[in-house]
């Protein structure tokens, strides 16, 4: 298959994944608007029940990197590879709460697309990223990526605190400039939550702020298409441990009653340690040396409407 016929099924591939993920998004939204009737019909019953619903269309600007070493003691040189990614996303944010009358409950979900993104591979000889014997520039727009929370707040012990677990998915995509190779890095994030959250109302608007931290695995794969000396599934992995760091902020404003309309903006950081790289060969071989770790940045800014009921 020459790179114009590839070109044209991975935009059959990609308008495949729009049309799932409206559908899911549907889906969702039907979800969550059942659990806000099933909350209505609830309060009834006790009057101390809240819940809301937010829905939240985003733009999002975002750098992800990473490298390795020469060997298992991060030597020879210090950094042998590093790739770069610089994407641009759009997608959507899903939330739900439900307060009871000590415990309080959130849930989130988000999914992203990258519309626009490039990346860059580079190899080096000496330390300190000097030497550069390999430098590509690549394409990185189709990439994807999902976000899902779960927390709970109890009024007596925490307050305005959360606690909950986290699961991050990202599938940054490579495409070879002048080829129709397709390489691809998976990662994924399990850990714990603690989030800090605060809102305050005045007259018909109402702020809200968010800080949370998690401590999280990391794990992942790689697809190298280019590297023909590798294996495909995978080509080589990722393990270490890492920190998050997020902030938001929201202002919302009251159209109809229990409904608000408004503005959310969030920033993300994020700081992969030093863990374990190994790269797998087709004749079998297993070759191991240093993840230097990765960093992640992000900052998005999104039109919200918010059910309160």
């Amino acid at each position: 298959m020459g790179p114009i016929s590839n070109i044209s099924h991975h935009l059959r591939e990609k308008n495949d994944y729009f049309l799932r993920w409206y559908k899911k998004s549907l889906f969702l939204y039907v979800v969550t608007f059942c659990a806000s009737a099933t909350t209505v019909s609830a309060q009834y019953l006790q009057k101390e029940s809240t819940s809301y619903q937010n829905f939240s269309k985003i733009i999002q600007n975002e750098n992800l990197k990473w490298s390795i070493a020469g060997n298992e003691n991060g030597l020879s040189p210090n950094i042998l590879s590093e790739l770069s990614w610089k994407n641009v996303y759009s997608g959507s944010k899903y939330a739900l709460g439900l307060k009871l009358k000590d415990i309080s409950y959130e849930f989130s979900y988000s999914e992203l697309i990258s519309y626009k993104g490039t990346a860059l591979d580079q190899d080096f000889k000496s330390d300190n990223k000097t030497d550069i014997i390999y430098s590509k520039e690549l394409f990185s727009s189709g990439s994807k990526k999902s976000d899902l929370t779960f927390e709970v707040s109890h009024k007596n012990f925490m307050r305005n605190f959360y606690i909950g677990i986290t699961k991050v998915n990202s599938t940054n995509l490579l495409f070879h400039k002048n080829s129709e190779l397709i390489s691809s890095y998976h990662f994924k994030k399990n850990g714990i939550i603690i989030s800090f959250k605060d809102i305050v109302s005045l007259n018909n608007l109402e702020f809200s702020t968010v800080f949370s931290i998690s401590p999280n695995k990391y794990f992942a794969q790689a697809q190298w298409a280019e590297r023909t000396n590798l294996n495909q599934n995978p080509s080589f992995i990722h393990k270490s441990f890492g920190l998050d760091f997020k902030s938001s902020m929201s202002i919302h404003y009251l159209i109809f009653p229990s409904v608000h309309t408004g503005i959310k903006t969030e920033t993300y950081m994020s700081k992969g340690f030093k863990g374990v790289d190994y790269l797998f060969y087709k004749n079998g071989n297993i070759a191991k040396t240093q993840f230097n770790g990765s960093q992640n940045k992000y900052f998005n800014f999104g039109l919200s409407v918010l059910f309160k009921i």
